[in-house]
């Protein structure tokens, strides 16, 4: 039996009567949690590439990775993954890591953005860069959209501060554009700025999860966001 389970990639507790007495064996199966397809699903939707990196035996983790259509890397010891982290980020992009182990802390310290979940191994919470607050996978998609939008509208306030600035410049040298004009200009572009900003506000509202918060580690500290 125990051959047998761990071949399968599951475990086995042994209950004693006493001191010497085995009474019975009770076969542990791992089960999916049952967001984990959906968010599959939509993170291969959003373009990013999916493997699994563990450290259980191959079969099992063939199996896994079979079942939800994703490459593995298995009897992976917990250095042997950060390597295999370079290896990925050496083919070009960024790489997000997701753990809940304490083998997965070497990992989730060497990722460009790592993730863990409320409830993991303590290590694992406090080395990730992200701590979603309620087990759901789910949420992984969302941060990956939030932060795509971030970044899209960081760049074009951007471009709206320069523009605005370069306006007020040309204005005044070639146009003759006096003081008055010159901060109509300047005070349109940080007014087009905050609006570009406060969009998502408006944007995310109906698509935010009741009651769920996602808490990120800082350099300096932790924020907590609260998204109900």
């Amino acid at each position: 039996m125990q051959a047998e389970a761990s071949e399968t990639g599951h475990s086995v507790v042994y209950i004693a009567l006493g001191d010497k007495t085995l009474v019975g064996a009770i076969e542990l199966h791992q089960t999916l949690r049952p967001q984990v397809g959906d968010a599959i699903n939509e993170l291969r939707n959003l373009g990013m590439r999916l493997y699994i990196v563990s450290g259980d035996r191959t079969a099992p983790t063939k199996d896994l990775a079979r079942s939800l259509g994703v490459d593995y890397f298995a009897n992976v010891l917990p250095e042997q993954k950060a390597k295999i982290l370079e290896q990925l980020r050496s083919e070009g992009g960024k790489v997000l890591f997701i753990g809940d182990g304490i083998n997965d802390s070497v990992a989730l310290h060497q990722a460009d953005v790592s993730a863990s979940l409320h409830g993991a191994a303590s290590i694992a919470q406090d080395t990730a860069d992200i701590l979603l607050m309620e087990p759901d996978l789910t949420l992984l998609p969302q941060l990956v959209r939030l932060a795509r939008d971030l970044d899209h509208r960081m760049t074009y306030s951007e471009v709206l501060n320069n523009a605005a600035g370069i306006s007020c410049v040309t204005g005044v040298l070639f146009f003759g554009l006096g003081i008055g004009g010159a901060m109509v200009i300047y005070s349109g572009g940080i007014a087009a700025s905050i609006t570009n900003a406060m969009i998502p506000l408006w944007t995310h509202r109906e698509r935010r999860p009741e009651g769920r918060r996602v808490r990120t580690s800082l350099s300096h500290g932790t924020e907590t966001t609260e998204t109900s």
